[in-house]
């Protein structure tokens, strides 16, 4: 038995989606490339159907806070908010895409 080993590299963007996140959306797909978007609720709320269009084409929404405070300076109840806040948006956003939310990712800010 023959293994082969295959290169492997995870792209994840911070702060999305961001004022070009269509062009990096159109870049991405042009190259084959799927990427995590660790995404601000408060930029989903601005641009929640680039957001729906990035998981139809198969890239991942994870969660980067609602508007991205020091959680080293924040309550733990804020900081369950901020991050509650942007989970529904993201569960949202695979709703209206129609496709399974599979992966449930955070980063921190």
């Amino acid at each position: 038995m023959r293994i082969r080993s295959i290169k492997i590299a995870y792209l994840t963007i911070d702060d999305a989606p961001s004022r070009d996140f269509k062009h990096k959306i159109e870049y991405l797909e042009s190259k084959g490339i799927k990427a995590t978007f660790f995404c601000q609720g408060r930029f989903l709320e601005e641009r929640l159907e680039e957001a729906v269009d990035a998981i139809r084409k198969g890239h991942v929404i994870g969660n980067h806070s609602y508007d991205h405070p020091r959680f080293s300076e924040i309550t733990l109840e804020e900081a369950e908010r901020q991050i509650r806040r942007t989970d529904e948006l993201i569960e949202e956003a695979y709703r209206l895409a129609g496709v399974p939310r599979l992966y449930r990712v955070f980063r921190f800010p």
